[in-house]
């Protein structure tokens, strides 16, 4: 598992606390409606106190957002020996679950991260992506119908941005208790099941390694060898 992202050291007292004091806050009086001040305050810091540590809210929802990534791969390290899709509904499920107070906090980020074109949180959340294509390849790769060596990486990476849809899904699912984000994972379950005997065909191999070629590039802008689905 890449080791380049981690989440927030926890001997670093001061940032793990301020993360803890933004959620709380963010859970009793809205992410919108928390100001930077409010933090600060909540958290005993003055303002510039705070900046020295976060310059602004949506970093420290970034910050929240790495350490349920890293809860994530770790899922995905210790997940039992069983098909694709049962392990990745399980770790879709789990990390949901996770994520379910913070909705609306999770959203400003993703949102502050469509009108950057460059940044940080830019640079942070493409990292972040680049390491979990690579545990989803794991996960691929350690299932008992795992398939053939040359569609691992690109499954791996549809499995991957598979995620990152299911997410921005659910972030705006306005469906009680989110039942439509549930229903659309179930779907994912039984279409997986439905393509794993499919890909021993040439035609669907080389379908799904440009799909994965396609989304590699959106979303990280790296690039599979094409030439793999020939």
């Amino acid at each position: 598992m890449p080791d380049d992202i981690a989440p927030i050291n926890p001997t670093d007292a001061p940032r793990k606390q301020i993360v803890s004091t933004a959620l709380n806050l963010f859970s009793d009086q809205g992410y919108v409606r928390t100001e930077m001040g409010d933090i600060a305050e909540a958290a005993g810091l003055s303002l510039d106190q705070l900046e020295s540590y976060f310059l602004r809210k949506e970093l420290i929802v970034l910050s929240y957002y790495e350490q349920l990534m890293h809860e994530m791969r770790e899922q995905m390290a210790s997940l039992p020996f069983d098909t694709i899709a049962i392990r990745l509904c399980t770790v879709l499920r789990s990390y949901l679950e996770q994520a379910s107070g913070q909705r609306s906090a999770l959203a400003g980020l993703f949102a502050t991260s469509l009108q950057e074109e460059e940044g940080e949180i830019t640079e942070r959340l493409a990292a972040l992506r680049t390491a979990m294509i690579a545990d989803f390849q794991t996960l691929v790769r350690e299932s008992v119908d795992s398939p053939r060596d040359n569609m691992v990486d690109s499954l791996g990476a549809l499995l991957a941005t598979t995620q990152i849809l299911v997410t921005l899904f659910w972030l705006y699912d306005r469906t009680p208790g989110q039942r439509a984000t549930h229903k659309l994972i179930e779907y994912i379950d039984d279409g997986l099941g439905l393509l794993r005997p499919l890909m021993l065909m040439p035609l669907v191999n080389k379908a799904i390694n440009r799909i994965a070629t396609l989304l590699l590039t959106f979303f990280t802008n790296q690039v599979l060898d094409e030439s793999s689905s020939d």
